[in-house]
């Protein structure tokens, strides 16, 4: 669909236990190509003395943490239950308990903060880069790393690098090599 599309989703609290959220609010833009609507500025009002910060929401882990065993790298189509699975005693709603929830918590100390431990991965854009280069290498993300180790799931992006035949398109991080590129302790043996 390449248009502009609004819709707005209200939600029931999928426990008792927690207070019902909010609706989900979507929009959809156009493609980014002259005379279209593909960018539009949005005002989100903010109390003054509002933190600064972002978290993440415990229920979308607790799911993320349920759909673990359907993360595949696989040119198979991969089996998703369904109501009709429900008769197997096959689990299809993956709608969070409260003691997932709570296990999610414990997992991450009930601080969902997320940390700002943000790193260069991929080399800047060079305005002299030509405009028809090759498809740009795929660069591991370490605050993906650290997130699925911490909720303890697959990393996608590591699976993605372990595809046979195709780790020639993996890239080195570009914080990594400027940590090579810093290091205090090299002796240069070419200064006089």
């Amino acid at each position: 669909m390449h248009c502009v599309f609004r819709a707005e989703v209200p939600h029931d609290a999928p426990n008792s236990s927690l207070p019902t959220p909010e609706s989900t609010k979507f929009l959809a833009l156009d493609l980014p190509l002259p005379d279209r609507k593909f960018l539009e500025p949005i005002d989100i009002p903010i109390e003054e003395n509002a933190q600064m910060k972002l978290e993440y929401d415990p229920i979308w882990l607790a799911i993320m943490k349920n759909t673990d065993r359907f993360t595949e790298v696989t040119e198979k189509i991969i089996y998703l239950p369904s109501s009709a699975s429900a008769s197997t005693n096959e689990r299809w709603d993956f709608r969070p308990t409260d003691e997932e929830i709570a296990e999610v918590g414990e997992l991450f100390e009930h601080n969902f903060k997320i940390p700002e431990n943000f790193r260069q991965t991929a080399p800047p854009h060079q305005p002299t880069d030509k405009r028809c280069c090759p498809p740009s290498l795929y660069y591991r993300n370490p605050q993906t790393m650290e997130f699925c180790q911490k909720l303890k799931i697959k990393d996608f992006n590591l699976l993605l690098c372990q595809v046979p035949g195709k780790t020639h398109f993996i890239g080195e991080p570009q914080y990594m090599i400027e940590q090579l590129a810093t290091n205090p302790n090299e002796i240069h043996l070419d200064d006089k």
